[in-house]
């Protein structure tokens, strides 16, 4: 029990710590992405099993957390071990990246209108009041996704920065489940 905290709690320090080079380093981070992106992914996903057959021993276990374990899993190795698979992963990221923004702009937009007309609708006191906030975040999104689109080397820095953002909070995670349980 207490060797399994200390390694998940190592293996989240890790995870920060590559996290912390993708923000400090994005361009590098961009470059390097697929190979960062697999050891994480391997290693979320080991630290998924292993908590899983700890999980299931209390009877606390679900069958989709190991069937996402395995997928993680052979997904991470082949974007270690698969030049093909890293290098379409580079090309195509930017791309992804953007037309994810741009439908969480939709999707924002979506919720505003329908918050503002529960407000309007039951004239709410605070439910709803400032559903323009949302809106105004949905279509900074979408104008952050099309401009990352047309302009993908300078967004290349910014999805390291976000990566590197993205690991660190997985890090923490996998750390603060080593105290927790």
């Amino acid at each position: 029990m207490v060797v399994r905290r200390i390694l998940a709690f190592l293996v989240g320090a890790f995870i920060v710590m590559c996290g912390v080079y993708c923000t400090k380093m994005p361009q590098q981070a961009y470059i390097s992405l697929s190979w960062v992106a697999g050891f994480v992914i391997i290693i979320d996903s080991m630290m998924q099993l292993y908590t899983w057959d700890h999980l299931k021993n209390i009877n606390f276990w679900n069958k989709w957390d190991i069937i996402g374990s395995i997928i993680s899993l052979i997904i991470g190795i082949a974007l270690i071990c698969s030049f093909g698979v890293r290098e379409k992963f580079s090309e195509i990221m930017i791309y992804v990246f953007g037309g994810w923004l741009v439908i969480c702009g939709l999707l924002r937009i979506v919720s505003s209108l329908k918050l503002r007309d529960f407000h309007i609708e039951f004239k709410t006191e605070l439910l709803g009041k400032k559903w323009w906030l949302i809106l105004i975040a949905g279509i900074v999104l979408i104008a952050m996704g099309i401009v990352m689109c047309f302009y993908p080397l300078q967004a290349e820095n910014v999805i390291g920065i976000l990566v590197g953002i993205g690991i660190i909070t997985t890090g923490l995670h996998v750390a603060l489940y080593s105290i927790l349980f």
